[in-house]
């Protein structure tokens, strides 16, 4: 970790009030508040940008720019997941080079106020600007090629993130939601192109291709909702692009759901960043889970998306039918795996889309619960497996330990319909 007096301060973010108690580090990059430099800051206020002298300075301009979006990135990345909206990117954008000269401009506006950055998010995109603007690789598994890509592709996704048209009626969180501007989708389907090098000629197969090995969607319907919705969201982009009338940008495929396009796309864009660095080792590898399940990573977890390609009542029925398989195969590991990951899935589902005052919903998505009529027969055929005496197959395999923990909660939960 560079010290601060061995750093260049190359800009200066007028907009950007980092209250972290310690300057953020990505790489060759510092950014920290001009008050933590004392009488050596050239402002008072301000974040001030540093850059390592071991990279040539004909390359600071570029990697000032990088490194601005990377941690813009960093700082929104853990509540965008969850909750589908941040602040716009509009205050990074402003900024002050050390060389210019003239007069300055005053400038106004709302700070951007940064408490905290992910070091695990932080210090895998330092490594990425290392590699790029580095002399030597940082991994084995990180080709710089791809690292350049990687950053071009979170550039594209931020730059989703520009206030273009504002309503002053709804607050400053708000804008940009959903894919009320054309831009959005536009930017959005771009960074998946750039972070997973799709061709040309069919990107959305690519995509198919490539994510559903991901997320471990093997068959049946999951499947086919995957398809439906890589299908309508590459539509969206090239029905925009050549000025067709635009369609719903609301995915419905699935009975349980209305979610916008442009939030479902955003959670598998941050998934596949993730996932894109986890293979590049600039973040820790994870170990958690089992091999046939979906990588759950520190922000992201599989089963927050999952959720959507799976109907209540499918999954149910899935999970009855996992563990029947068990009893007869019970050292089917995969199958005890589906089972743990499934079972996860759904109480993800009852406690964040069907208790009415337990977990964060995001607003962005509207659930349907599947009618009590209609979802009690296949919650009272699983109950029955899981509460039948261990007799015959059951007494060499304990289903219960096999599920997830409040999962039996979760089905009785289910059972009494409070929301119908």
């Amino acid at each position: 970790m560079a010290n601060l007096d061995d750093l260049n301060i190359y800009a200066i973010l007028p907009l950007v009030d980092m209250q972290t108690a310690m300057p953020v580090h990505l790489g060759p990059v510092t950014f920290c508040a001009a008050s933590m430099l004392g009488g050596d800051a050239p402002v008072k206020q301000g974040t001030c940008v540093l850059v390592s002298e071991d990279v040539p300075s004909s390359e600071w301009h570029s990697l000032f720019l990088d490194a601005v979006c990377l941690l813009y990135f960093a700082t929104i990345f853990p509540r965008l997941y969850v909750e589908g909206r941040a602040l716009p990117f509009d205050s990074f954008t402003t900024y002050l080079l050390m060389s210019s000269s003239g007069a300055v401009r005053a400038e106004c506006g709302t700070p951007f106020v940064v408490e905290h950055v992910d070091p695990e998010i932080a210090g895998g995109l330092g490594q990425a600007l290392d590699l790029v603007y580095g002399d030597s690789p940082i991994t084995a598994d990180a080709d710089p090629a791809l690292v350049r890509s990687l950053i071009r592709a979170i550039r594209y996704f931020v730059d989703r993130f520009i206030t273009r048209f504002e309503d002053l009626a709804v607050p400053e969180e708000e804008v940009p939601s959903g894919c009320s501007q054309a831009e959005d989708i536009v930017f959005l389907v771009t960074a998946c192109e750039a972070l997973h090098h799709l061709g040309t000629q069919h990107p959305h197969i690519d995509f198919k291709h490539q994510l559903r090995p991901l997320l471990k969607i093997r068959h049946g319907t999951p499947v086919e909702l995957f398809w439906k919705w890589v299908d309508g969201f590459f539509s969206l982009r090239h029905d925009l692009v050549w000025g067709k009338v635009l369609p719903d940008p609301v995915f419905r495929a699935n009975p349980n759901f209305e979610i916008p396009y442009a939030y479902l796309g955003v959670k598998l864009f941050l998934y596949s960043v993730y996932h894109t660095m986890h293979d590049m080792e600039l973040v820790p590898k994870y170990s958690r889970g089992k091999s046939d399940e979906p990588l759950d990573f520190r922000w992201v977890h599989p089963e927050e998306i999952l959720v959507y390609f799976w109907p209540e009542t499918a999954l149910l029925i899935r999970i009855w039918k996992l563990m029947h398989a068990i009893e007869k195969q019970p050292d089917r590991e995969e199958l005890r795996s589906d089972l743990n990951f499934l079972s996860k899935t759904f109480v993800y589902f009852v406690e964040h889309y069907y208790k009415p005052n337990e977990g964060p919903r995001p607003s962005a998505v509207v659930a349907h619960p599947t009618p009590f009529e209609e979802i009690s027969e296949p919650i009272l055929q699983v109950l029955q497996v899981l509460e039948t005496p261990d007799l015959g197959a059951r007494r060499r395999i304990n289903i219960g330990a096999i599920v997830h923990p409040q999962f039996i909660s979760a089905l009785r939960q289910r059972l009494h319909p409070t929301r119908e």
